[in-house]
């Protein structure tokens, strides 16, 4: 019987750690003894199956100490191997730049192969200059690299052979009884309130295109005190919902509704393709990350260039506006989000195990 383990620093709320948590619980419903081995102390987010492992790592003191630091490193090198060792794991899947190098740096010491996956597009999400040697020296080694779109691939394929990358894209949430329909046509956003979401850039093209409706976002982060005092400043606290972070975000996915991004970039987006499952008309900046390999402009979505704001504008109110076509939009773009089936994706996982 396989046992494997994945590896990621939490599973608190976010994009690779959802997608850990439908691969972990998929596969512990198959032949496999299922660990999750966390770097971090905190509780998991998603619901994990009650089958599955879950390891968290000894708590190490945190300081600016950089002798404590490279202390620490090798504690985590200890215990990380210890736990593979004692519990005869036999694969390893690893979630990001940092936990993949110490994943892989790991696996030479143990008789475990290893699968490690990158989740944002390393154009645009900087990392540091030390990790990007270590990421150039080490993925290398790996067994397989996941990544999730084209821009990936050529990014990888300089230094990794292409034998070992694989195009796997996220799994999308199946929905859980009927999704809530009203006549009511409101846009939405889903994504963490941080910069590269670009949510201030959106609120403007809401606010500008003149539409009588509310502008929903979905999500919590860091700008959150900036997005507030933006609102306030424009006087669109009554025509603006923050509504914070939502377990189950179907809830608010009205196909009636509008789904738009302006984000500046994705690892991959899965508001979008959930939003696509839901049968929203989706708008999104045409930002490098894969976006028009989803979406077919004018056929299941509308694709924006980036920084268009004028464009994005008159598209929000053109959707807005134009309900026949909006049902047209709506059935393709379900259509297209069942190539995203979790069922499918988890198989491609498989597969390579």
């Amino acid at each position: 019987m396989k046992k494997v383990a994945f590896i990621i620093y939490s599973l608190e709320m976010g994009g690779a750690e959802r997608v850990i948590s439908e691969l972990a619980n998929k596969f512990s419903e198959k032949k496999s003894k299922i660990f999750i081995i966390l770097f971090s102390q905190k509780k998991p987010y998603f619901d994990l199956n009650s089958n599955i492992t879950l390891i968290h790592l000894p708590v190490l003191s945190d300081t600016s100490s950089i002798f404590i630091k490279i202390n620490n490193t090798f504690k985590r090198f200890y215990f990380l191997r210890k736990v593979i060792l004692e519990n005869d794991i036999t694969n390893i899947i690893s979630f990001t730049t940092t936990i993949n190098i110490y994943s892989l740096i790991v696996s030479f010491l143990t008789p475990a192969k290893i699968i490690i996956s990158e989740r944002t597009d390393p154009l645009a999400h900087k990392i540091d200059s030390i990790l990007v040697v270590l990421r150039k020296l080490f993925y290398r080694f790996a067994d397989k690299v996941v990544i999730q779109n084209k821009v990936q691939y050529d990014f990888y394929s300089k230094y990794v052979n292409s034998e070992k990358l694989l195009i796997i894209p996220n799994p999308v949430k199946k929905i859980v009884g009927n999704i809530y329909l009203n006549k009511e046509v409101n846009i939405i956003s889903v994504g963490r309130l941080i910069k590269s979401k670009n949510h201030i850039e959106l609120i403007m093209c809401f606010k500008d295109a003149e539409i009588n409706c509310k502008l929903i976002i979905i999500g919590d982060g860091d700008q959150k005190e900036t997005i507030v005092d933006f609102l306030k400043k424009n006087d669109l606290q009554n025509r603006v919902e923050l509504l914070g972070s939502q377990k189950d975000v179907y809830k608010h996915l009205n196909p009636n509704c509008i789904f738009a991004s302006t984000s500046l970039y994705e690892g991959f987006p899965n508001a979008l393709i959930e939003a696509m499952n839901a049968g929203l008309n989706c708008i999104h900046y045409d930002c490098p990350s894969g976006i028009n390999e989803i979406i077919e402009d004018d056929v299941n979505g509308y694709l924006i260039p980036l920084n268009s704001k004028e464009i994005f504008t008159q598209k929000l109110k053109e959707v807005y506006q134009n309900s026949e076509k909006r049902i047209v939009i709506s059935e393709n773009a379900k259509i297209r989000a069942k190539d995203y089936d979790a069922e499918k994706i988890s198989k491609k996982w498989e597969q390579i195990l």
